[in-house]
Parts: C-alpha cells; sequence; structure tokens
C-alpha cells in the first residue's frame, strides 16, 4: 500500500487539498468527490473529535482522497490515534524547536526508531489483515509527518527543527504567523511574506517537503511557483458560504 500523496511529491507533482471541519462524512466524500487529493481533518479548529475523524477517513477513503489528520497538540498519544485511525498524514502544530520537532518525528514511528505505541488489530491495518511486516514496512515509510511552521520562534529555530528525524514536511500557518511576529491577520504585510519566502527557502535547501495554506488560486499557483508542493487551499466552510452568496446575490436581482 503506497501514499499517493508521497509518490506524487516525489515525482515533482504538487498536491491540493483542502481543510476540513465539518463532522458530517458526506461532506468529506464530496469535497473527495470534487477531486482534491486529500483532506485535512482539522481536529485543532472546531468539533472533531477521535471517532468523528476516523469515519471522515472511511468517507475520504471511498471517494479516493487521501486523509490527513491535523491534531491539537503535540502529544504522543494523539498522533498514535491518528496514525492507527488510518491516516495517511499527521500535522502537527506548534512546533517551535528542535527537540519538539524530534518528539513528533519520534511519536510518529515505532521502534527502533521511535516510541510509538503498537497495536496490530487497528483500522490502519485493516483490522489485522495485513501481515505483520506489510504493515510495519508500510508504517515506517509512508504516512507523512507534517510539522508546522507559525510563530516567530519557530522560524527562528527553523534550520534546526529541519534536522529533527523523520520528518517529511514544514506546513506554513500564515495566519498564526503573522500574528506572532504583530501583525495579526495581516497575511499581505511585507515582513510577513518575506519570512514566509525565508521558511519555504530554508525548508527546500533541507531536502523536506513544504505545505502551506492559502486563500485564493493565485495564492496557490504563487507558491506553486516557489516549489511548495502541499497546498490547502481554503477549507469546507469557506467553499459552502461562497457558493451560497454568490446565489443569494444572483437570485436578489429578480426582483430589481
Amino acid at each position: 500500500m503506497k501514499n499517493r500523496l508521497r509518490e506524487m511529491m516525489e515525482k515533482g507533482s504538487c498536491v491540493f487539498g483542502t481543510f476540513l471541519g465539518t463532522p458530517d462524512p458526506s461532506v468529506a466524500e464530496l469535497l473527495g468527490h470534487a477531486g482534491f487529493d486529500y483532506l485535512i481533518l482539522d481536529m485543532e479548529h472546531g468539533p472533531l473529535d477521535t471517532v468523528t475523524a476516523e469515519n471522515l477517513m472511511r468517507a475520504a477513503d471511498a471517494s479516493d482522497t487521501v486523509p490527513v489528520v491535523r491534531v491539537t497538540q503535540n502529544n504522543p498519544s494523539l498522533i498514535l490515534r491518528a496514525l492507527d485511525s488510518g491516516a495517511l498524514g499527521v500535522v502537527v502544530p506548534q512546533v517551535n524547536n528542535y527537540e519538539s520537532a524530534v518528539n513528533v518525528g519520534e511519536a510518529s514511528k515505532y521502534g527502533p526508531d521511535g516510541f510509538r505505541g503498537m497495536a496490530l488489530g487497528t483500522r490502519a491495518t485493516k483490522y489485522g489483515i495485513m501481515g505483520k511486516d506489510e504493515y510495519l514496512a508500510f508504517a515506517k515509510e509512508e504516512p507523512l509527518v507534517i510539522v508546522q511552521c507559525e510563530t516567530q520562534e519557530s522560524v527562528d529555530n527553523l534550520e534546526e527543527i529541519v534536522t529533527a528525524p523523520f520528518i517529511d514536511m514544514i506546513f506554513i500557518g500564515p495566519t498564526d504567523l503573522s500574528q506572532s511576529m504583530g501583525y495579526p491577520a495581516d497575511i499581505d504585510h511585507p515582513k510577513v511574506q518575506k519570512t514566509i519566502h525565508e521558511i519555504v527557502q530554508i525548508t527546500k535547501e533541507a531536502g523536506l517537503y513544504v505545505g502551506i495554506f492559502v486563500r485564493t488560486i493565485e495564492e496557490a499557483k504563487h507558491w506553486a511557483d516557489k516549489g511548495v508542493q502541499f497546498i490547502a487551499l481554503g477549507g469546507d466552510k469557506g467553499f459552502l458560504f461562497r457558493a451560497c452568496k454568490e446565489a443569494v446575490t444572483e437570485l436578489a436581482k429578480i426582483n430589481q
């Protein structure tokens, strides 16, 4: 079993996804059928719990999109549960120094590489149907281990963070970064943009993948041109609001 996202990025392609915070599997299916490469099931911001996230993973699998989970914090138990449930990537927020990044990497791997607790009857193993050797090889190589760079502290320590073992990607959170830099929600501030470009450069030079949250297609194109390969455009609620708002605006013209 291969992680399609990893395969695509290894070949130099960009992968495109979106954040999902609605705890209804039909929304995950819809987004998957729309053609996104992956969905980030967002447990950090929103009501998703472990049981709900696992059901959303089933819906993602059914619609041929890759489930990635953003956990609430850098906690080995939360990382373990996301991977045991079948996530093919785990995103960990607020990773601000080398030691924190090491914890993420080791919590994501079985021994001797790390200290992830081992269970061979989870959903990730197809409830034990996968052979031990097959599953252990998969768990070692395929799930993406992603840490977020979203604070000034993480930027200051980035050259050390990117050397932490078993980390595959630095994911940039522009909104939190802007807040940490003293420009809350002003993602377009020149100093914020300059810093994001520096993060991209440092990460790529270290041989890791770069991910970023974007608000528009134009931003997606910009960062793809800069070598960012994992691009998350908006979220499910934003897509729904914009589509509805556009329809209501056009309908209102009928009465004019």
